[in-house]
Order: structure tokens, then sequence, then C-alpha cells
């Protein structure tokens, strides 16, 4: 063996024989170390592997338990074309036979096991390893046993898969196994996909030909290994009362998690439809065992990494129908599989000529894309003209984009779509209408901040002649910042007025642009009102907003329906059980808005089922489908069940319909007990009479078939009937009628009792002739079974909060809440006696200091309120969560105002200031100064100052984001960013919802006060870094080592005219002309997608080779990485705000090339950046939609490029520069010195009164610069 490596994660020195080794993408990575510490526990001398399948990472705190192998060394035939023809997964198996190679060949290694990542080691693999000092390949079977129950996966699914599961394989390294290596290695260049009806499955489906190729094959049958949703229903797990896994009586070496979804207890694996996450039995303990395993690993922070192959160079995604027709292309023989394939995304873009061959024009990718997705063949002929418009309108509608199909595909496709019969008259330059009212977006509330919200919830009337039409003024608002609202909803009559108030009360809602609930009372009556035309119908009662509202209709109805709306009755059920029934829910409207209508549908007929009058609704859905006329005719008691059977198994789901909205009696009718077989509920007779299988199988004239029946539902119920509106009335079993079950002053609902009923866990826990056993099951519903299914429904009691928060008959002076805590919780009946005169004070002393902690996130946490809180984060009084100073913002969102909101925080514990919590607009959560999330509070949040990290574009909804989240500060300041010389006139009303502004640069602070609205004053911004153990160098970011690197960035869903990389690009080509320079550009965005024809114009402009573009987002590490290994960081902007990637390169040392004007003033002077000349120009109408007039900067090109070439050949000097340029930033925005800043502005006195760190009192005091160095 001597000449090969050898070694590996646990092989103590020695040279091993065996290793183990698995192979995993970054988002896999914690997964994959969860095996690998498994493997160690149990196989501590044997060597461990994780071949990465991706690019180059690196895991900072992550016990790997293994050695990482870069996947490029292995060497792999036509690497660079398996990584892009190839999905994650396809990617991660084909790997598999090289992988196995190296290690054999390079590494020394004789017997290896493959085990795929998401796999526990539970035992030793004696089997495996014995049988390799024989056998040449050890393979284990899907199944041991047939699969014919009707289920998922079944035993053909298995066979057009594989017969044996490749998550497990153990080798022997022979002659053999050499031979098979190579073959399998060879199969796996081009067809190791992911094609069921092409007879391939990745790597797997290719070694059922194994055991015919070599000789000394040994399939495994031990029922302890492999076992996973595929074979568990013939190895059922178990735990010895020695503690280990046991599965079909054998010992369980090793459990596979294929499709466990980490984070979703309910689901189990998303590959079947055998087994609920909910009843796994013992297996329930390992499985949650595993979760946490794999979370202690970091699979928050690392399940969504980033996939490194899923991009073409210029970031622009691989798009699965893009691999497609590259494998297409080589089966058809147009590509050669072993020539090096250099196309990028554009090639996608070009007319697909086989199609063209058929006369059919479309792109590549849209060609590709209609054969992949079978529901597109079906509904779209492109054979035809027809169709093929179809295909177009479809691809160019919001749908594409929403299922993921990258913008630039989307645009491509509109350039080849077929010529509409009329030109669009407008464009982006053309200025969209004025409003048919006063501007409303120029008014600003002059009073009190925190009433400008209700100032602004009135109506405007919309005048037309005599005509008139009233809408709320956020719909106004609306429309007046909303260019393409503008554009598309013109109002100039009263119907298109009409058109849009539908559009803000449906779509508007979505968007976040109106609330509901703050309709005024007017319009509420206006909508509300019942049109004359209900008096020639006489059924479904139709109001106004009924009418604005008509084109909308049931999901899976007709697409005539809504022509037939309102004339045909067809129609106007449709229509109308979508208003009633669906709008509500989906678009959070006033029950008084649909009460009348909803009232007609749920009133009872004279037909239904013995005990249950069908109502309305539930006959109208039968009156529509002519289908469901036909199957039940409805004449016999036994029509109506089939027919209550089919509306709660598959018609109300199939119609997007609550059960519990459509009809409230539901749930209560079928637990109630049958009146033929009192010992059943009316569900499972239901159920029975509905099903001819169960007829055919059970008497229910006998008492051996009541027990059968219960036994089937027992075991069947929740996989037939778990995901249909039946599972969501009765998300348990029902079982025989329970009798009383209740705490004193409390009797359960059929809802709480039936999930006490279902579980044989609960009910051994709470026996009900136990003292006290009611409290335990309300506490347990209440606290620890609050998150499980079913549950948050059955909470859904209106008596609860009420009865919680009443005095207790036993012991006035407690809540009923901590009464029930006493009688549930051993520890606290051992510890406090309620009958001691000091019992109750007890009691509340507990509850003061443990309650909220003991309770977070529960339905318990809003019913105790401490007399003083444990902490200052605590909750305050009527449940309100109080606290100084409320920051809020986009906490999570990776942008630029997100580091903002971050920055601040920061600052502020930096000078000892935690008093603090923060609200995530994006999410909606609340955190502590720690980041950590904390439980919502019912009662609100107060706040003496609250301090907005966001835009006066947003600040309306806002506003109403924060009043809906019960916001209250007695100071609110709106922390802006803004980048030209003034604010559009129609922001001006954002001012009212502030009492003061803070601004991220003096230049914007000017803009802003210009207004003369409120107080303005410039706020720094903190600068935070990660720590640089995380950053990537050169190598890792897959950059060129040996060149002067040129870095700029801009985000182009940021109007990305400003920031000029066109002039970064020609400065760039000036400043090298020649190209045989060792320097390179690399232009990084993110957004490119929502920018298809800029993104074009800019790969058009960046021919050159020497520059590179990626369009991604990156994680914060990643991002400052990329700035660490820039030689030189260029923003020629016309306009900035603040400018933090600038200033993030001068807090790294980097020299900066940028235009001498706007935010970056601050902190950009000629001793610390080359500052580039300018010359004020106007700003273009389609740049900024609704700043005419205004002007920013054209910067002197010439000059940049002078200074590319100054940084290329004098490194030192700027380096001396970057130096400089690092003391000046980190002076004014290290976040000691903004804190101290923040501090001062609000009020506050930090609790450390220094900074750590000395202030460079020069740089520190530097007046910001806010001229312009223009030339004359």
């Amino acid at each position: 063996m001597s000449g090969r490596r050898q070694g590996g994660a646990g092989s103590g020195g020695a040279t091993p024989r065996r290793a183990v080794f698995t192979i995993a993408s970054a988002n896999y990575i914690a997964l994959a170390a969860t095996l690998m510490q498994s493997v160690r526990e149990i196989h501590p001398e044997v060597a461990r592997f994780i071949v990465l399948a991706d690019t180059p990472r690196r895991f900072p705190g992550l016990d790997l338990a293994a050695e990482i192998i870069d996947c490029a060394v292995l060497e792999v035939t036509d690497f660079r074309n398996m990584r892009f023809w190839y999905n994650v997964l396809e990617f991660n198996t084909a790997l598999k036979p090289f992988a196995f190679r190296y290690l054999m060949a390079e590494r020394g290694f004789a017997e290896l096991c493959y085990l795929d990542p998401d796999i526990l080691l539970l035992a030793p693999l004696r089997a495996a390893f014995s049988a390799l000092a024989k056998d040449s390949v050890v393979l284990t079977p899907h199944i041991l046993k047939p699969l014919q129950d009707g289920k998922e996966p079944s035993d053909l699914t298995i066979m057009k898969s594989g017969v044996y599961n490749l998550g497990f394989l153990a080798l022997r390294d022979d002659g053999e196994t050499r031979q098979l290596l190579d073959w399998w290695a060879e199969r796996c260049i081009a067809h190791c996909r992911i094609d069921i009806a092409g007879n391939m499955f990745t790597d797997q489906r290719w070694m059922d030909l194994a055991p015919a190729l070599v000789a000394r094959t040994l399939i495994l049958r031990d029922p302890g290994y492999n076992v996973a949703y595929w074979n568990l229903t013939h190895r059922p797990i178990s735990r010895a009362p020695d503690g280990t896994w046991q599965a079909a009586g054998a010992r369980l070496v090793f459990f596979h998690f294929s499709g466990l979804a980490i984070d979703d207890p309910d689901l189990f694996s998303r590959h079947q439809d055998r087994f609920d996450g909910r009843d796994l039995g013992e297996l329930g303990d390992l499985v949650e065992r595993y979760r946490d395993r794999v979370r202690g690993n970091g699979w928050a922070r690392y399940r969504a990494a980033r996939y490194g192959f899923a991009t073409f160079p210029d970031g622009r995604p691989i798009e699965n129908a893009m691999r497609r027709w590259i494998l297409r292309a080589i089966d058809e023989g147009r590509f050669d599989a072993d020539a090096p394939i250099t196309v990028t995304g554009e090639f996608f873009d070009a007319p697909d000529e086989v199609a063209g061959t058929l006369g059919i024009v479309m792109t590549r990718f849209m060609y590709q894309l209609w054969l992949d997705r079978p529901d597109l063949r079906a509904v779209f002929d492109i054979y035809t003209p027809t169709g093929q418009a179809q295909y177009f309108a479809w691809f160019a509608a919001s749908e594409a984009r929403e299922q993921g199909i990258d913008g630039r595909s989307i645009a491509a496709a509109a350039c080849l779509a077929p010529a509409p019969a009329a030109p669009e008259a407008s464009s982006a330059m053309t200025p969209p209408p004025a409003p048919p009212w006063p501007p409303l977006g120029g008014e600003s509330w002059t009073g009190p901040a925190d009433a400008a919200l209700a100032a602004m919830g009135d109506d405007i009337i919309v005048e037309f002649g005599a005509a008139t039409q009233r809408l709320p003024r956020e719909a106004a608002l609306a429309w007046e910042a909303r260019v393409d609202l503008a554009r598309h909803f013109p109002l100039s009559s009263p119907a298109g007025v009409q058109d849009f108030l539908a559009w803000m009360l449906t779509e508007g809602v979505v968007q976040d642009l109106i609330d509901p609930a703050r309709l005024s009372p007017a319009l509420q009556a206006e909508l509300t009102r019942i049109s004359e035309l209900s008096r020639h119908y006489q059924d479904v009662p139709l109001s106004e907003l009924m009418l604005l509202t008509r084109r909308h209709t049931l999901p899976g109805s007709a697409a005539e329906a809504r022509e037939r709306f309102p004339s045909e009755r067809m129609g106007r059920l449709s229509h109308g059980l979508w208003f009633a029934f669906v709008a509500p829910a989906r678009y959070h409207w006033p029950e008084a808005l649909v009460a009348t209508v909803r009232a007609w549908f749920t009133a009872p007929t004279e037909i239904g089922c013995p005990g249950l009058a069908f109502n309305r609704a539930e006959l109208a859905i039968w009156e529509m489908r002519p289908d469901l006329q036909q199957a039940f005719p409805l004449f016999t008691p036994d029509d109506a069940i089939a027919y209550l059977h089919w509306l709660l198994s598959k018609g109300l789901a199939e119609l997007g319909l609550d059960p519990m909205a459509l009809d409230p009696r539901l749930a209560d009718f079928l637990l109630q007990a049958s009146p033929r077989h009192p010992r059943l509920p009316r569900a499972l007779e239901m159920i029975y009479a509905a099903r001819a299988d169960l007829r055919a199988l059970i008497d229910l004239d006998t008492e051996e078939g009541i027990a059968a029946l219960l036994r089937w539902c027992e075991t069947h119920y929740l996989s037939s009937y778990g995901a249909t509106a039946l599972g969501a009335l009765l998300p348990t079993p029902p079982r025989a009628p329970l009798s009383a079950l209740g705490c004193p002053g409390f009797a359960f609902t059929a809802a709480q009792a039936a999930i006490w009923q279902g579980r044989d866990d609960l009910r051994a826990a709470f026996p009900p002739d136990q003292p006290g056993a009611a409290w335990g099951f309300l506490h347990w519903l209440l606290s620890e079974g609050a998150g499980e299914a079913g549950v948050a429904e059955a909470l859904r009691d209106p008596r609860l909060p009420a009865f919680l928060a009443s005095p207790s008959p036993r012991h006035p002076d407690l809540p009923v809440a901590l009464e029930m805590l006493h009688a549930a919780r051993a520890d606290l009946r051992a510890g406090i006696d309620l009958g001691a005169a000091d019992g109750v004070a007890a009691l509340r002393h507990w509850a003061d200091l443990h309650f909220g902690a003991a309770y977070a996130g529960t339905p318990l946490a809003s019913f105790h309120a401490p007399a003083a809180p444990a902490s200052r984060w605590g909750i305050g009084g009527a449940g309100a969560r109080k606290t100084r100073l409320l920051l809020s913002g986009m906490w999570s969102a990776p942008t630029g105002r997100g580091e903002d909101l971050r920055g601040s925080a920061a600052a502020l514990l930096a000078v000892g200031f935690s008093d603090f919590l923060v609200l995530d607009r994006a999410t909606g959560t609340l955190h502590g100064p720690d980041g950590v999330a904390l439980p919502a509070a019912d009662g609100g949040i107060e706040a003496a100052v609250h301090l907005v990290h966001l835009n006066a574009d947003t600040a309306f909804q806002d506003a109403r984001f924060f009043a809906r989240r019960g916001v209250r500060a007695a100071r609110s300041i709106g922390f802006w960013a803004w980048e030209l010389e003034t604010l559009p006139r129609r922001w001006r009303h954002a001012f009212s919802f502030f009492d003061e502004i803070w601004a991220v640069s003096h230049f914007a602070a000017l803009a802003f006060a210009r207004e003369a609205l409120r107080p303005v004053r410039a706020m720094p911004l903190a600068i935070t870094l990660p720590e640089p153990t995380e950053w990537l160098d050169r190598a890792g970011l897959g950059l060129t080592a040996q060149a002067t690197l040129f870095l700029c960035m801009f985000d182009f869903r940021s109007y990305a005219s400003r920031k000029n990389p066109e002039a970064v690009i020609e400065a760039f080509t000036r400043a090298f002309p020649s190209g045989d320079e060792a320097v390179r550009l690399l232009i990084k965005t993110q957004g490119g997608d929502s920018a298809p024809r800029q993104w074009q114009r800019l790969i058009d402009l960046a021919a050159d080779r020497r520059i590179e573009l990626r369009d991604m987002p990156l994680d914060r590490a990643e991002l400052v990485s990329l700035i660490a290994a820039a030689d030189a960081f260029v923003s020629l902007h016309r306009a900035e705000g603040f400018g933090r990637g600038p200033a993030e390169a001068m807090w790294l040392g980097k020299p900066v090339i940028l235009t001498a004007y706007s935010g970056t003033n601050d902190f950009a002077t000629p001793e610390t950046a080359f500052l580039v000349s300018y010359q004020p120009a106007p700003v273009p109408p389609d740049a900024y939609p609704g700043v005419e007039g205004q002007s920013w900067a054209e910067p002197d090109i010439s000059e940049a490029a002078l200074f590319m070439r100054t940084i290329h050949a004098q490194p030192m000097l700027a380096q001396g520069i970057g130096a400089r340029a690092k003391a000046r930033v980190q002076a004014i925005y290290h976040p000691q010195i903004v804190g101290q800043a923040m501090c001062a502005a609000l009020g506050f006195a930090p609790e450390q009164s220094q900074p750590k760190r000395s202030r460079p009192g020069a740089a520190a005091s530097a007046a910001p610069r806010t001229g312009r160095r223009a030339r004359p």
C-alpha cells in the first residue's frame, strides 16, 4: 500500500483497513455530522469521511467527527459537466462510485461502507464487515416482503426506483469490485438521473445488476439494517429492557430517516403516505432524539446553505429544465457528453431548434419545461397557435414566477411571444396618471405621531359628476405610491374605482396595503347593502361587495362560472360560496361584510341525513355538480350519508372550504352516539355506510363487527382521513362517546374530549376517576400539548380565557389558571400547601418568578401577569411587554436595511445598554437584546421610545403593522435612508407617524429637513462584521489568486441605475485596454431576476473575459469574505444614501474609488479614498418614477480609470490610503461610538459611560463632508 495516502478521522495513526463515508452538500452537513458522530460512538476504530458534494466550505465550531474530502479531488470524469447537468440529488449520488474508487486507490482502504447522511448508526456493523471477509459486495434490499396495502411506496414503486437501497453499500477492494466500480462510474457520468419513465433512478437503479455482475455479492437480509419508511411496516421498532433498539425483534443497527422533516413533527417522511408523524409508537422517541441531535449540529444554520453548483458563474440559477435540455441533447446526439459544456444561461433563452422543426417558436427553456411538465402538456397544446399563445400568457403571468421560474427566463420568453393584437400604449417612460382627487401623499399630519393613524383612517369621496364612490384613504395612498397600480387602474370612471377597490380588498390585503378591519362604518354599510338585483333572483342575497368581487369563484369551479354571475343561479351559488366562506379567511374580512350572505347559506334545508339537515351551502355544492347529483341522488338517507362522506373526505378540500365555517354543527353531530349503534359515534357509522370495502368485511349487527370497526378506526382513520375535512373536524380517531369529563366549573368540548379519547397515553396519564386528572389534562392541552395536531383547533373555545382568568371558588385570591397549575404539577403540590396561611402568596410569588419562563410560547403565557417583571423584558400591565426602547425593522432580512437594524442593536449592547426589544417587520416576531425570539404578548408592546429602521415609502403600511401588534410608544423615531436631494412629495405623509426623523447620513438629513415637518438629525450607522474565522479566502470564493481584484456590488431592487455599474465597467476597460494585465473586475449583484433587461444589458457590457458577474444572495460571512478578498472597492454611484459597501470595505482597510457625492461624503475624504469628480445631471424619468426635476451625479469615468491604474501599479500607495480609511471609518461607525451617540440622542444613560477603546480624536471630530467636488 506504499505510496497511497491513508488516514481519516478515527484512524488513530494506524493504517486502517476499514472506513465509513458519506456524501453530502453543505445544506445537509448537520445530518452528515450527526451520522459520523454516531459512527464514532459505535466504531471509534474505523476511519470516517464526508465527501462534500459542493464548493469548498468551512463549518466553524461544528464537530464533523470525520475528515472532509472535497469532491473535486475524486478524479471524476467530466466533473464540470456532471455538476452542471445534474441537480443536487443526482450529483450527490453520481459521486458514489468515484468516491469508492478514490478511497480504495488513493487512501488505501480495503473495506468500505457507504451510509447516506440521513442515517443514524445504533449498533456495530458486524454483519456487513464480516461479510466482506469473503464477499465483494454487500447490498440491502428495500423490502423482504410485499407491499400491497394500497399505500405508497408499493412494491411496484420500489421496483421502479431500484430493488436495493443505495443508502447503504459495503464493498471490498478486489478485482471484481474494481471492474464493477469502473462500469458503475461510467454509467453515472450522464445516466445518474431521476427519470422513472426512462428506467433510471440515480445511481441506485444500476446496482440492480450488481448480483449478476459480481459473483460474490451478498444480499443482507438482517432486519436491523437499513430500516426506513419503505420496510417499517414489516419491521416494527421497539425498545428492549436493556435500552437497545430492536427492529422486528432483531438488534436495530441503523435507521434511515429518509424524507424526515426535521422541523415538522407531524411529518415522518415526505416520500410516503403509510405512516403519520403523530402515531409512530416507540419509534417516535427515536425520531425525536434524532431530530434533537441534528438540531444540535447546526441544522438551523446550515439547512439553507447555498448549493455551490446551483448557478452559472454569473449567479443565474441553473434551472432543472436547463439541465434536462442538456441531457436530452446528449441522448439525441446533439451534444457530446465527453466535451466540455460551456453554455451560459442565455443559451437557454434562444429559440429551441427541435421545436422550430415542428413550427413552434419558443425558448429552449420554455420548450423543455413543457416537455418535463405533464400538467402543462395537458393544458397547453403548443402545436396550435392558440395553445402557444396561452402557454406564453401563462409563462408571462405571475404564476410562473411564483413557481420559482427565474425572471430572466420569463423575460426571454416574452421577447419571442406572439405579437399582441395592439401594442401597449404605456411604458416605463410614461408618467403615471394623476389621481381623480387632490393628492394625499403630499399631506402630512402635524399633530401627535401616535394619533396619525387614526386621523388617516377616514374615506375619500371620488366624484365623477353626479356619481361618487367612497374609497379608503389608505387605498388612495397605495394608488399614489405604487406606479404599477396607477397604470393598471387608471380610475377614469366609477367602474375603474370599483375595480381598484375590489382589488384592494382582495390582493391588496395579501400585499398588506390595506387592513379590512379598519374599513369605516360608512363604507362597510355601502359594501353590505343588498343590491336591487336580488329582488329578481330570490335566492343568494347579492351585496354590493359581492358584485365588486364578481371575478372570483370557488377553486375547482368551471371557468364559465364567473361569466354566469349574477345572471344564472350556478354563478350566484359559486361566487356566493367563495364570498361567504373562502374570502373572509383569505382576506381577513370583518364578519359584518359577509354576515347576510353567510346566514343565507347556513340556513338549514329539508334535505339531509338522519339527525342533520343539510344547510343551503352543502346543498348548493350538490346542485352545482351534475356528477354529484348522479352519484348521490339524495332520495334516501343512505344517499345523504354517502354525500356527506364525500363532502368531508374530498369535496370541501377540493373547493377550499373550511368545514367549521361552512357548518359549525358538524363536529358535534359526528361525535354523537349513533342511534342504531350506541357504541359508535356517527362519524364512524357514516364512514362504514359510505364504504363498500368496510361493509363487505364487517357486520355491524354483531358485537364482533362493532369491535372490528373500532379497531379499523384505530389503525386506519388518520392515514385515510387525517388530511381531509373530516380529519380537521375530528383530528384523532373517533371512539365510543366519552362520559362526562371536565374540571369544576368547566366541561370539556367534544373536540377536547376527543383528543383525550384518542390517545392511550393521555387516558393513562389522566384517568377520569383520579382526583385532579381533569386539571392535568387541561394543563397538558394548554402547555406541552399545545403544539400537537388538533389541539390548536380544540383550544378555539371562547369560554377558556374567561374561565382561566376568573377567581378560584376555593381560593378567591387566585385565578383559576394558577389553581390549575397547582393541581396539575406534583412539584408545586409538594412545595406549596394552598391550605396554609401563606400558600396562596407562595404560589403567586412562584408564578411571578417562574411562570413566564415556564410557559413562554404556550397558550398559557398570557394568563398570568407578574406583580414585578421577572426581567426588564417581562409582561407589564394588562399583558403588555414593557421596554424603554423598541427597535423595529427587517431584523432577519439579508439586506442593507436589515444590517442597519442589527448594527443599532449591537451598538447599544456595546455600551452596555440592554433595556430594549427588537420587533422583526419581516416575520412579526419579537426578540430580546440577545436575538432570542420571545413569545408574543396579547397586551402588545409598550415602549418609551420606538426607533423604526424602515423608510418613508412604507411608513403607512408599517404604522398599520405596528398598530396590529399593539405597539404603543411615547416617542416614535423614523430612522430613514434616502439617496436623492429631495424626498418625493408623495411621501410627505410619512412624517405624520413619527415625532422626529433620524437620517443615515448628513446628505439624507438635508433631504428630510427641507420638508420642515418634523425635527431631523443625522445618526451614524454601526458597522459590525462577522469573525474572521468565518471568512473564506479567494480559493474558497472561486476567485483568481494572482490578480488585482476590483469589486463592485449592488442590488437590482434598489434602483440599479443610481449604482451605475456601467460606468465601473467602462472605467475598467479604459484603465486596462490591452487585456494582458493581471487585473479582474467582479460585479456582485442580487435581484437580477427582478430586472432581466437590465441584467442582460450588464451581460452585454461585460464581454471582457476579465470581468465576472455574480448575481446571487450571500450570507453575511460570504459577503464580507468577498470584500476582504478584493484589492479595491469601486462605487461610481450617481447617488447614495449611506454607502454600506464602501464603508465596510474601508473598515477592512481596502482602498475605495467612489463618486465624491451624497451619503458617502460622511466618511470618504481625499485622504482616505480615491474620490471621483462629477457633474450634476438630471435624474431620468424612467430611473426614479415620481422624482421628476431632481438631479444626481455623473462621475468622471476617465478619472475613475486613472485611479484603477494607480491602485494596480502602486499597491503600497493604495494600502496606505486603505489604512487611513480604516482608521476614519472605525472612528465614526464603531458600535461603541455609535452606541454612545444613540443613547445621548435618546436621553438614555448607557451602563458604561465610556467605550472600551479610545476614540481617535482628529478623525472622529472631523466634520462630515456634504458638499460636492465638481469640476468647473
